[in-house]
């Protein structure tokens, strides 16, 4: 009887969570977002298309501050109910690398739900430069160790950690500039003053369509469909050097997972459809659909390879 009556309690707990899941979400559902307004489009996205197919409010809070990490730190610790989520990029497995004062562990207090987009990030020199490959900048920084500036959107962005990878493959020497954001960084770049740096398509948009702007290569694996006509950093001859930046969904840990599966469902959903694809291009972006397995598998796969480059980087917590 005893066993029965486990049984018993294990299949009402279950069917109550499916219940639960399916009635989801009878309150606003929070998307937070370490980015300020105006470069959360990934986040505004993913919140609009799911509030379309599952109905109810869908409220994006940016909380910038940290490299993300503090937006991250408040999703890990929140109620595990599936009403607080997160959108944020890759640079979540780079926090064990350079923070040394994290509240939270990305691997274990975060649930990856589904991808949403890749951010392609676009080398760029001001055209006043003599530069039109990525050789004839590697050459020029071979010849004058330690001459070259690249300037990046702040310590171990992903704009840094973009370049350090070109950096330790092609072995020269630069100066690094970081700043508080891309738009400081290319508004330097095209004043001269610093010489080269990744960001994205949208930030380096307006100076590559003026023609102030030359764009060298693409950081990922993929030409952009908004660029195609640039070469990306592995078709520039740097076959080690390639850096995917991804934006995805994410839950506190211990979020029931039959609300885990039904957003990540809706979300791969929702992306297979051309208009959505399209708004997510629009915007200056990659759209990215990966199954949530197999997206829990690249993010956990990550850690290590950021780890080694952060170290190769010269990066300290």
């Amino acid at each position: 009887m005893e066993f029965f009556g486990r049984s018993l309690i294990v299949a009402l707990l279950l069917a109550s969570t499916a219940s639960t899941a399916q009635d989801y979400p009878t309150r606003p559902v929070r998307v937070v977002v370490p980015f300020p307004a105006g470069i959360d489009a990934p986040a505004r996205i993913a919140a609009e298309k799911l509030s379309q197919a599952l109905g109810g409010s869908w409220l994006v809070d940016n909380k910038s501050g940290a490299g993300g990490s503090i937006a991250s730190a408040a999703v890990a610790s929140a109620a595990p109910d599936g009403y607080t989520l997160l959108v944020n990029s890759s640079a979540l497995t780079m926090y064990p690398a350079v923070y040394s004062n994290l509240t939270f562990d990305p691997a274990k207090d975060l649930i990856p739900i589904a991808t949403i987009c890749e951010v392609p990030l676009v080398m760029v020199v001001s055209a006043d430069k003599n530069w039109r490959s990525v050789k004839d900048l590697i050459a020029y920084a071979r010849s004058k160790p330690g001459v070259l500036t690249y300037g990046t959107a702040g310590s171990a962005s992903t704009t840094h950690l973009a370049f350090e990878r070109l950096r330790s493959e092609a072995k020269f020497d630069g100066v690094h500039v970081p700043f508080k954001g891309s738009n400081l960084a290319v508004a330097e770049i095209l004043a001269g003053r610093v010489d080269v740096g990744y960001t994205t398509i949208a930030g380096a948009q307006a100076g590559i369509q003026s023609k102030r702007l030359i764009a060298l290569a693409m950081s990922g694996k993929r030409r952009s469909s908004l660029l195609p006509e640039v070469p990306t950093i592995i078709e520039a001859g740097f076959a080690n050097s390639d850096f995917t930046v991804w934006m995805g969904l994410f839950a506190p840990a211990k979020t029931p997972q039959p609300i885990v599966d039904r957003l990540s469902q809706e979300l791969l959903k929702a992306l297979a459809i051309p208009a959505n694809r399209e708004q997510i291009i629009r915007a200056g972006l990659e759209p990215l659909s990966v199954p949530m397995e197999q997206f829990q598998a690249m993010f956990q796969s990550e850690f290590p390879i950021n780890q080694a480059l952060a170290k190769a980087a010269g990066l300290k917590p």
